[in-house]
C-alpha cells in the first residue's frame, strides 16, 4: 500500500467519524483523537504535494447548501490567472461560522484542487474561482 492510498484511507476515516459526531455517535474526545493520528499518519507519510488551505469569502450553508446538506459535489475551477497553470493542491474553508467551512471532495473524487500560488503573477491579492451547477 502506498502512501497516496494510505492518505485516501485516513481521509474517509476522518469524514466517517466527523459524521458520526454529528450524529451523536461519537463523543468530541475522541474526534479529537482520531483529528491527531490522522495528523500523525499525515506527517509520517510526507504527501509529495502538501494541500494548502484557501480561506475564500462565503457561506457554504447559504451559498453551496446542497455540498453541506447532502454532499452534493459541484464543478470548482480557478477563473483568475487562466494564463498560468496551477501548481499547488488546495482545499477551501470558508470564513464564516455557520456551516461545516470546508469543501475537500471535489469532482472526480479528488480530495483537493488545483490552484495557483499566492503572489507574483500580477496578483493583488485577490484570486477568484468559479462554483458551478449549485442554483445560487
Amino acid at each position: 500500500i502506498n502512501s497516496d492510498k494510505i492518505l485516501i484511507y485516513m481521509d474517509e476515516l476522518k469524514r466517517k467519524c466527523v459524521e458520526q459526531f454529528k450524529d451523536g455517535r461519537l463523543r468530541l474526545e475522541h474526534l479529537a483523537a482520531i483529528d491527531g493520528l490522522c495528523e500523525l499518519v499525515a506527517n509520517e507519510t510526507g504527501p509529495a504535494h502538501p494541500v494548502r488551505t484557501y480561506h475564500v469569502n462565503l457561506s457554504l450553508f447559504t451559498s453551496m447548501p446542497d455540498f453541506w446538506a447532502i454532499e452534493q459535489l459541484f464543478p470548482i475551477v480557478p477563473i483568475h490567472r487562466l494564463d498560468q497553470r496551477p501548481r499547488v493542491e488546495g482545499v477551501l474553508s470558508d470564513l464564516t461560522c455557520d456551516s461545516d467551512g470546508k469543501v475537500d471532495r471535489f469532482i472526480g473524487g479528488r480530495p483537493s484542487l488545483p490552484l495557483h500560488e499566492f503572489g507574483g503573477g500580477g496578483n493583488d491579492g485577490g484570486y477568484y474561482l468559479g462554483m458551478f451547477l449549485h442554483g445560487g
